[in-house]
């Protein structure tokens, strides 16, 4: 539709890592013993998004999720439990006219980064424990 719009990526990487010795090796087990990668990995990541406005309303809507077989602390395969999501809910205040564009803006993110282009693909893998984030506020585009 055209207020509607959706997005289904796949994504395959085959890494080959130099296992770490000493005293990386020693903190890592000590304290995130999940981010120690096997010297051979082969890993899936489905990420899906849906991105809906209503201009009617001035009501923008964006949801991604991210499935990923590689996250820290996950056993191998695909598991939807593992899963992280951003989504975010946009409204415009017509109101507030002629001094910029204002929007109420409320967001919920357990992915560690904000966006997913231009990075590496263990950026995110590597996170151990992704925090949940809740934002909410106004926001003025000049």
């Amino acid at each position: 539709t055209p207020h509607v719009r959706g997005r289904i990526d796949y994504t395959f990487v085959s890494a080959e890592w130099t296992p770490s010795t000493g005293a990386d090796r020693r903190a890592l087990l000590a304290f995130a013993p999940q981010a120690i990668r096997e010297p051979a990995e082969q890993v899936h990541d489905v990420s899906a998004s849906i991105d809906a406005e209503l201009p009617q309303t001035a009501t923008r809507f964006v949801f991604l999720y991210k499935v990923n077989s590689g996250f820290a602390g996950s056993p191998a395969g695909l598991q939807t439990a593992n899963g992280r999501f951003d989504m975010q809910l946009r409204q415009g205040l017509p109101f507030m006219g002629g001094i910029g564009n204002w929007e109420m803006l409320l967001g919920v993110r357990s992915l560690f980064r904000p966006t997913l282009d231009d990075r590496s693909t263990y950026d995110e893998l590597l996170v151990v424990r992704a925090p949940k984030r809740l934002i909410g506020g106004l926001q003025v585009r000049f």
